[in-house]
């Protein structure tokens, strides 16, 4: 995390947004522009698990929940929006 330079600030809407962070991974870059004191929580599972358990236990619930969620296929999707 550095601080946002003046060219980054003229793009944005919101002058708050002082603080910049780059996530890179092999395929691409994210760029997350943010205000002071933000907390940016690692993407590593692990590391997350560690650092910030509060915020590693709301997304486990959300992927328990997700996976209740009903599925189906391309074929019954398509069924359905022929009506029949």
């Amino acid at each position: 995390t550095t601080e946002a330079t003046g060219a980054d600030r003229a793009r944005l809407r919101n002058p708050d947004l002082i603080r910049k962070t780059v996530w890179s991974y092999d395929a691409t870059e994210y760029v997350i522009f943010c205000r002071p004191g933000t907390k940016i929580v690692p993407g590593n599972h692990e590391l997350r698990k560690k650092e910030f358990p509060e915020v590693y236990s709301i997304i486990e619930a959300d992927r328990r929940r997700q996976m209740d969620a009903t599925s189906i296929s391309k074929a019954r999707l398509q069924q359905a929006l022929r009506g029949n």
